[in-house]
């Protein structure tokens, strides 16, 4: 059960950077300077990859976890 807790948490922290990313690609536009949209627009698209990824990781390894729970599980009850 604390596995379980632990990964729903990585996945809201996921979701957290990902409207983070967002946020900060959608200020980019309103920068005057080249060189700070360039920077903030860049960065942004980072944030939302990463955080993309880890949420496609977490959910990927959750589903890996519960195939490979149940089954055990059949293989159990077979006699």
């Amino acid at each position: 059960m604390a596995w379980l807790i632990k990964q729903i948490l990585f996945i809201l922290a996921g979701f957290y950077f990902l409207y983070f990313g967002i946020t900060v690609l959608i200020a980019s536009y309103s920068l005057k300077d080249p060189f700070s949209f360039i920077t903030a627009f860049f960065s942004s698209n980072l944030i939302i990859l990463i955080s993309i990824t880890i949420i496609y990781g977490i959910i990927h390894r959750g589903l890996i976890h519960v195939k490979s729970n149940s089954a055990k599980e059949s293989k159990d009850e077979k006699p």
